[in-house]
């Protein structure tokens, strides 16, 4: 037996992703760094090789750019669409926004991440579906504050939402459980909620990407 390669060429323009950001954080009253542009080509050539290595071995098709400590308050005030979030009991009586935990956020980064609207319409990310928080390499899932940038830039581009059918896992911590997310249509909101790691769910899945400062 021989391996197909499968050869992708997935090339990814800085300069027009970053000036992308700039116009979605001017738009939504997010302040920026004045440096923000310098940083992120900073990141971006300090880490070429694992950036197109990543690219290569998963599949990511698109990147998140995204300036450090933004309080997930603010960030999910300022990014809100529709009629903003509905947020589940085990968040809301942990904190909610305001006590949330993810790793690296103070950290300006650059995100790479699957373009998908579902995890069902690609493989790799449907056989995510029914995986415990636990066994989540938190290092490599979006954090809610990535996600809710995902969420406003996605539907900024295609006027659709990230995980429309589905649920998604985030590596973000609200008390003792973990968060996950989705859109209903229905209702215009994201849907917050947190579960315990141990938890699974044949609808639940996670979003892989991979995160450089």
């Amino acid at each position: 037996t021989h391996a197909v390669e499968r050869q992708e060429t997935i090339t990814l323009d800085i300069e027009k992703k970053t000036q992308e950001f700039i116009n979605l954080y001017q738009k939504t009253g997010i302040d920026l760094p004045p440096d923000f542009t310098d940083t992120i080509q900073d990141i971006w050539q300090r880490n070429s090789p694992e950036i197109q290595s990543a690219i290569e071995q998963n599949g990511f098709d698109d990147i998140l750019l995204v300036p450090g400590g933004i309080s997930l308050t603010d960030l999910s005030e300022k990014l809100k669409m529709q009629n903003g979030y509905y947020l589940y009991s085990n968040f809301k009586d942990a904190g909610g926004f305001a006590s949330a935990q993810s790793q690296n956020t103070d950290k300006p980064r650059l995100v790479l991440v699957h373009k998908t609207q579902d995890l069902k319409d690609r493989p790799e990310l449907a056989k995510t579906f029914n995986i415990k928080g636990q066994d989540l390499n938190l290092d490599q899932i979006l954090t809610l504050e990535d996600y809710l940038i995902f969420q406003r830039k996605y539907f900024e581009e295609t006027n659709k939402h990230l995980d429309e059918i589905g649920w998604t896992w985030l590596a973000t911590k609200s008390g003792a459980r973990l968060v996950n997310s989705y859109w209903i249509p229905g209702h215009g909101k994201l849907y917050v909620d947190a579960n315990d790691l141990d938890y699974r769910d044949e609808d639940l899945g996670a979003r892989p990407s991979r995160s450089f400062f």
